[in-house]
Order: structure tokens, then sequence, then C-alpha cells
């Protein structure tokens, strides 16, 4: 495994696939990531999952359905989950890790 390279699996909540405002092409999204999922843990590669938590009320509240990250690329106890509270991920420095 190299110590400088991981997979950033990040947004990847429910509510981004709701029938609604489902994201561009979400089904061939949901099986490429899956996929890349996959060849990481084949090769031990790390695999961290960026969740945006949403405020009070929204669809993205912490604690609601649709916060959850998507049933087909359910987090492992092994992969890291970092929880954000604002939209703009690389624009902070300062990360929750749980």
């Amino acid at each position: 495994m190299n110590k400088e390279t991981a997979l950033l699996v990040i947004d990847m909540q429910v509510c981004n696939f709701d029938d609604s405002e489902p994201v561009y092409k979400n089904n061939k999204l949901l099986e490429r990531i899956s996929g890349l999922i996959s060849q990481a843990r084949t090769a031990r590669v790390p695999i961290i999952y960026i969740q945006h938590c949403g405020p009070k009320g929204a669809i993205d509240q912490p604690g609601t359905p649709g916060c959850e990250i998507h049933p087909t690329i359910t987090p492992l106890k092994s992969d890291i989950l970092i929880q954000k509270h604002i939209r703009m991920l690389f624009m902070i420095q300062t990360y929750r890790i749980n």
C-alpha cells in the first residue's frame, strides 16, 4: 500500500440520489464509484468518505435518511468518515473525523 494514496468519496449521501433532483447519471455514477471502492479495497488503499451534514431541517440533516451515505457504497468500519458542515470542503482546514 502506498501511504500517499487514498480514495476520496465525496458527498455521496442518499439525498443526492433522490428522484426529485438526482445527480447527473446517478446510476452510472454509483456503479463507477462502487467499482473504484472495490479496486481500492483490493489494493488496500485507504478509503475516505466525506459526508456533507446540512443544517436543521435540511434534507441532509444529520440523523435523517437523506444524510446517510448511499447504501450501495456504505463505508466499512475500517474506512475513514469525515463529516463536513459547510459545502466547500476544500476551503476549510479543520475536519471532524468519526
